[in-house]
């Protein structure tokens, strides 16, 4: 956006219940974004009459279907800043990755004995799957529950030590899986620059990315197609007050970066889901029916001092490891990445 008053600007987000329907938009659904996001604006595709006339001249051109109206959100990564409550780009995690799972687990250990077996003093909400933090020295500690035998856990990848007992231990928060099904479509309405309103139909995600450089705060961007852009509106923003979150954003600091159970010093990191989409197209409409998911590919990368060559030689063997990024650590500002296989380092 380059209009004089875009931090004026407002965007609502929300998941639609049925493809391309407007899902009646509240305050609920207004959301922070980055300053380089950009919502889609009307580009559709311009016929050149190819007609011979007795002229140098052109004819003017037509236009046709609307078949690229791409966007970019930009989002800071926070918490809600309420233990359980999704933070307010929930709509868009949800649309990246697929499923959305409210946990709200929450113990200490009984008893331990080692790094991938404890007793719980209470797993009552606690299951085989999820991902817990174990505080270990006073810092958190990601791992998932492989095994559930009463209040014993078996947990992969291993912590750095047996935990204490009395150590907290929760699965309590929000936790994003990847689907097997059709990704969640959404809906947005754009006042940009509190005077006109723009909205978007029909909206896939077609890639989430995210960069860890050291101190830098972490905005995750989504990308998107959608159906189509709706007509704009001259409107200023009136939905009431937006309640956005109150947690901080997460800094790429005091991080915790562990590959197959060793922690490293990496300088940055990235990360990246990709949705391969197919737009289906109809002659019987102005241009697109439904954005639809074909594939998915997820890659990542980091980087660190080449001090041991531990990495290279597991890469070299084929060796399939386990990629674990905690960022942040106080109550609900503390986030978690897992990736079951390492790209090559650099």
């Amino acid at each position: 956006m380059a209009e004089a008053l875009e931090r004026k600007s407002t965007l609502g987000v929300k998941i639609e219940a049925s493809y391309g329907t407007n899902p009646t938009l509240t305050s609920a659904d207004v959301i922070e974004f980055t300053k380089d996001s950009n919502t889609p604006l009307y580009k559709p595709d311009q016929k050149e009459r190819n007609i011979i006339r007795n002229t140098f001249s052109r004819l003017d051109p037509i236009i046709g279907a609307e078949l690229n109206a791409e966007g970019t959100i930009g989002v800071e990564l926070h918490g809600s800043g309420t233990a359980g409550a999704a933070p307010e780009s929930d709509p868009l995690w949800k649309c990246a990755i697929g499923v959305k799972t409210v946990k709200t687990g929450s113990t200490t250990v009984a008893s331990a004995t080692s790094s991938t077996s404890f007793t719980l003093a209470s797993a009552t909400n606690f299951a085989i799957g999820d991902a817990i933090t174990v505080v270990i020295s006073n810092a958190l500690e990601v791992t998932w529950i492989t095994g559930l035998a009463g209040a014993v856990v078996t947990c992969s990848p291993a912590l750095s030590a047996t935990p204490s007992t009395g150590a907290a231990v929760t699965n309590a928060g929000i936790h994003y899986t990847l689907s097997t099904v059709e990704l969640d479509s959404f809906w947005t309405s754009f006042w940009r620059g509190d005077l006109v309103r723009e909205d978007s139909a029909g909206c896939k995600v077609n890639k989430v990315e995210m960069d860890f450089s050291t101190g830098e705060i972490i905005t995750p961007k989504f990308s998107f197609s959608a159906k189509a852009t709706q007509a704009p509106t001259t409107e200023a923003y009136g939905l009431g007050s937006p309640s956005y979150d109150t947690a901080d954003p997460l800094v790429a600091k005091n991080m915790k970066v562990r590959v197959a159970g060793t922690t490293y010093d990496c300088s940055n990191m990235a990360f990246a889901i990709d949705n391969t989409q197919a737009k289906r197209q109809a002659v019987t409409t102005s241009g697109i029916t439904k954005v639809i998911r074909t594939d998915r590919l997820i890659t990542g990368s980091f980087s660190l001092l080449y001090e041991s060559k531990d990495i290279e030689d597991a890469m070299r063997a084929a060796t399939k490891m386990e990629l674990i990024i905690v960022a942040g650590g106080a109550t609900n500002k503390s986030g978690s990445i897992t990736s079951s296989s390492v790209a090559s380092p650099t």
